[in-house]
């Protein structure tokens, strides 16, 4: 059975965020935090990184077009798929992996959905790029409509509570009434991402 190893759902990620061009401090963190969760050790992620800035020869179109599995470019795909197909050393290739999503629960792969926006929120915009690679694994995924939305509207209310708080770091100096104010967007922050923890795991029942 083909399923969406960790390694390939790591490549997913940094492939995903190198389509806009660059690569932010913000993202890296998240990143980082992503591989934690997985499971992916050091020494994988570092392998991960290594082997999708390889081919930083392809434009923003074509990191876009690879990851959905539609360049027009017969060559650039067979770099690719080759390349991708080696890495992970084994006849499974990366695409394969994503193209046979039935045998993945439908709470994995709204978690990925959810971690590629976070992802693409993290820099504070979500670039056409960006929504049009998960769109396209939304509606390849037969990822619900409604979930999709809420996703958004969810990492949307966070990007406004963090220019909240940048807003009040920047406002009021250090004391107790910043603090207060810092404590009620952090609670905020986490009732956000409590929501999404539920949505997810009500899809597992």
């Amino acid at each position: 059975m083909i399923g969406i190893s960790k390694k390939n759902e790591g490549m997913l990620y940094y492939f995903y965020m190198m389509s806009d061009g660059e690569i932010t401090h913000n993202e890296e963190k998240l990143f980082e935090k992503i591989c934690v969760e997985l499971g992916i050790t050091e020494s994988e992620k570092q392998e991960i990184i290594s082997s999708c800035n390889d081919i930083l020869d392809f434009n923003r179109a074509s990191i876009e077009n690879v990851l959905c599995g539609k360049s027009k470019s017969k060559k650039v795909m067979e770099i690719a798929e080759g390349f991708l197909s080696a890495f992970n050393g084994s006849s499974d290739s990366f695409y394969s992996s994503f193209e046979t999503y039935e045998h993945e629960s439908e709470d994995k792969l709204t978690r990925i959905i959810w971690n590629m926006i976070n992802l693409g929120y993290a820099d504070e915009h979500f670039t056409d790029e960006e929504k049009r690679i998960v769109k396209h694994f939304v509606k390849k995924w037969n990822i619900k409509e409604e979930i999709y939305f809420e996703l958004i509207d969810i990492a949307d209310t966070m990007l406004a509570l963090e220019k909240q708080r940048e807003w009040l770091l920047s406002t009021y100096s250090k004391g107790k009434k910043r603090n207060e104010k810092e404590k009620k967007i952090d609670k905020a922050t986490n009732e956000l991402l409590s929501d999404v923890k539920i949505t997810i795991k009500e899809l597992s029942m």
